[in-house]
């Protein structure tokens, strides 16, 4: 059945266009539970949308309907994105012959993943016929599940004319799981290691001075950009290395060696270079132990390692993470680091926050709030948005509640765009303007400002919200009976200007 009520018609137009892309997968998510299909009137939008956010077309497959993948088609790069006969996004031989660069890359990448075997055949015939851009583009493909089938084309690949192809040979090869240069890099790993001494009581590491003769070859040529030779040579060996050789070379468990680690010179380059590769293949006890030593250097390493730890693992850590912030935040940047850790573990691993997180970040969100200092509540308003994605609908109501000022908050606001104009008040009071005229600019500035950033976090809950509803009744939705946070603040402000 086709959602086509015009609740949800309304609903779908505003999610496609606006919101972010966790909400746009929990949508689909929720239509696709109800066995409901996307209505055609909005088909064409959700296409855009997928074309330019990759990260949803999983969850928009299963909703496209009979007629969806019949006009993906049709669709600027419609057929990578949604498939033409099935919702792999492989085009077949005569389509793929026509397509764009772009579309062929994509397709590519989708048949990796259903047909490794397949896409293999095709990039080694491609790679024989296209030019040097066209090789490069499709051949860094190989990428999306990389296995140790793939290491003879890696090989041929060396010899290539390009410099790019050989290059990203290269990079791949040092991947491959259980591949000849992972498992050299291996042995050179433990050639790098020192055991504790009474002068340094932990492991050590240290790169070697060079790669030379046939060594060479299993490094990239000219080095990792930025980095010092002797840290381009670590960076390559540890982020090639499997992850047990640091488990049998020194006899202690990831959590051990990470603490050695953090205590050597070279824990810089190796952080960096253990999220460069083995940070997305960690399981177990690694991947946890990545976790709590914060190793990820980036929003894309969070999401990759939030995706190899148990959800209930990451729950617990996630709640004493907050806590232990929380009672010891000071300024922006801790409170800043822990809302890149937030919002790139909560909204990556799609699923829903445990009672006690839910309940521990409305509490942090509440707290955050209550400081009333305007780039507090810039960072407050960030922590919303993220809770707005990712908490339960029944905790939606309380997060909205959290968003309103108090009337002690609009008095300190009050306080606040005093004191800025305090400074001007003579030349106020000698007749230049009029100072309670200043004022009440200075805070009608203030609250546009505070209200243009609640706003998109508003929105995403109520949507959320009539989500949840519709997937009750699908008949249609009372949205007159959301929570009016805007009302709240209008009226604290009106309070507060008119005394």
């Amino acid at each position: 059945p086709l959602a086509s009520g015009a609740a949800w018609l309304g609903l779908l137009s505003e999610v496609f266009a606006e919101a972010p892309d966790a909400e746009v997968v929990a949508t689909c998510a929720h239509l696709q539970g109800l066995g409901g299909a996307l209505p055609h009137a909005r088909l064409v939008a959700a296409l855009t949308r997928a074309r330019r956010s990759p990260a949803i077309v999983a969850a928009l497959g299963p909703v496209l309907g009979e007629r969806g993948r019949w006009l993906a088609a049709f669709h600027p790069a419609g057929k990578a994105l949604a498939g033409e006969a099935s919702d792999t996004g492989v085009l077949d031989d005569q389509t793929w012959t026509e397509a764009p660069l772009e579309v062929r890359r994509l397709s590519l990448w989708a048949q990796r993943l259903h047909d490794p075997e397949g896409a293999r055949a095709r990039l080694a015939v491609t790679m024989a016929s296209e030019g040097a851009r066209e090789r490069s583009a499709l051949f860094a493909t190989l990428e999306a599940g990389l296995s140790l089938a793939d290491e003879p084309l890696l090989v041929a690949a060396l010899k290539d004319r390009s410099r790019e192809v050989k290059a990203t040979a290269v990079a791949l090869l040092q991947r491959v799981p259980g591949g000849a240069v992972s498992l050299r890099m291996g042995e050179r790993l433990r050639a790098c290691l020192s055991p504790p001494d009474p002068s340094t009581p932990y492991w050590r590491v240290e790169p070697p001075l060079e790669a030379a003769g046939d060594d060479a070859t299993d490094f990239s040529p000219g080095g990792v950009s930025g980095l010092a030779a002797r840290a381009s040579l670590l960076h390559e060996i540890v982020r090639s290395a499997p992850l047990a050789v640091w488990c049998e070379a020194t006899g202690q468990q990831p959590s051990a060696i990470l603490d050695d680690l953090q205590r050597g010179e070279w824990w810089a380059g190796i952080q960096r270079a253990l999220c460069d590769g083995p940070l997305a293949q960690a399981e177990g006890e690694w991947a946890e132990a990545l976790l709590r030593a914060e190793v990820p250097v980036g929003p894309a390493h969070w999401e990759t390692l939030a995706q190899r730890v148990p959800v209930d693992v990451i729950d617990a850590w996630l709640c004493a993470r907050f806590a232990a912030a929380e009672a010891r935040m000071a300024g922006a940047t801790g409170h800043d680091t822990l809302m890149d850790i937030l919002e790139h573990t909560l909204l990556a691993r799609r699923a829903t926050p445990s009672p006690a997180l839910s309940r521990a970040l409305l509490t942090g969100q509440v707290a955050f709030t209550a400081r009333q200092q305007r780039n507090g509540l810039h960072r407050a308003l960030r922590l919303a948005g993220v809770l707005a994605q990712a908490l339960p609908v029944s905790y939606l109501a309380e997060l909205k509640r959290a968003l309103v000022l108090p009337p002690e908050a609009v008095a300190q606001v009050r306080a606040k765009a005093e004191a800025d104009i305090g400074s001007r008040a003579a030349q106020l009071r000698n007749g230049v303007g009029d100072l309670a005229q200043a004022i009440e600019q200075s805070m009608q500035h203030w609250f546009t400002w505070l209200r243009r950033e609640v706003e998109p976090v508003v929105a995403t809950i109520s949507r959320r919200e009539r989500v949840a509803a519709l997937a009750l009744h699908t008949d249609e939705i009372k949205v007159e009976s959301t929570f009016d946070v805007f009302g709240a603040f209008d009226a604290r402000v009106g309070q507060s200007l008119g005394g």
